[in-house]
């Protein structure tokens, strides 16, 4: 049986001779035992190399398709975090800053305290800046290192 031949596999098509036509004309009956068992060997290996080759292309195809969405999913959950992460950090400034104002307000007849309140919000406020800087930092480098290890299996899938 000669193997199958398409468009896609142009390798194949190189390697194994194209079946040649029978002539009608002769006058004993084709032979059923092939003619050169060697030469049919090497065709049955060639159609089972080709089927695996073209089971593990699909299987490769979809595991980098699979890689792909994965890496849209990261920019996905990338961008919510940056987002989650700004309205929070703005949210707790503007409750410290209301939580001053107010403290300012009820306390204006004594400068002292107020003086002192001032001086500790302001600390606060450094202290939460440097937390936002802390944890924005954080949330970049596990990114890094996810984007740096889908790299390495789709590195490793195409090797």
């Amino acid at each position: 049986m000669p193997p199958v031949r398409s468009e896609r596999n142009r390798l194949w098509s190189a390697i194994v001779p194209p079946s040649l036509p029978r002539s009608v004309a002769s006058s004993q009956p084709p032979s059923l035992a092939p003619s050169d068992r060697h030469s049919t060997s090497l065709r049955l290996l060639f159609q089972d190399t080709e089927r695996l080759l073209q089971d593990f292309s699909k299987k490769h195809e979809n595991l980098l398709a699979g890689t792909a969405n994965a890496l849209k999913g990261m920019a996905n959950l990338d961008e919510a975090l940056a987002a989650t992460r700004a309205e929070t950090v703005a949210e707790i400034k503007n409750l410290a800053n209301a939580q001053h104002l107010a403290l300012r307000d009820q306390l204006s007849d004594m400068g002292s305290v107020i003086t002192s309140l001032s001086d500790g919000c302001g600390k606060m406020k450094g202290r939460l800046d440097r937390m936002d800087q802390s944890v924005g930092m954080q949330i970049k480098n596990a990114i890094e290192i996810l984007h740096k290890r889908l790299d390495g299996m789709e590195e490793v899938s195409v090797a």
